[in-house]
């Protein structure tokens, strides 16, 4: 079975992407359109972010096919927390790094 690259990601976005109850599977098939619109940026920063050109960024895990590039969602998910900036306080110990707490 012969497939162009947009009918080919289409084909896996439709093979067991969802599960039964609703959800989305880690092995739904994301677009540069549609991680950009998950990142809220530009098409164009996605495919940099893909390339590594962005400075302080690990590059996004993506899957070439032909000229165009789709990203795993689980990927995508494991690249985003590996990429977050600084460390999720507390209230407590919030406070207690400023030395509001007595």
């Amino acid at each position: 079975m012969k497939f162009s690259s947009s009918r080919l990601a289409s084909h896996f976005e439709n093979s067991g992407a969802r599960h039964g109850d609703g959800g989305v599977s880690t092995n739904e098939i994301l677009t540069a359109q549609e991680v950009a619109v998950e990142l809220r940026c530009s098409k164009a920063q996605v495919y940099k972010l893909m390339n590594g050109e962005v400075k302080d960024r690990t590059p996004l895990p993506h899957i070439a096919l032909g000229r165009k590039k789709v990203v795993r969602r689980s990927s995508f998910e494991a690249w985003k927390r590996a990429n977050e900036n600084g460390a999720i306080l507390s209230d407590d110990s919030e406070m207690k790094a400023v030395g509001a707490v007595s």
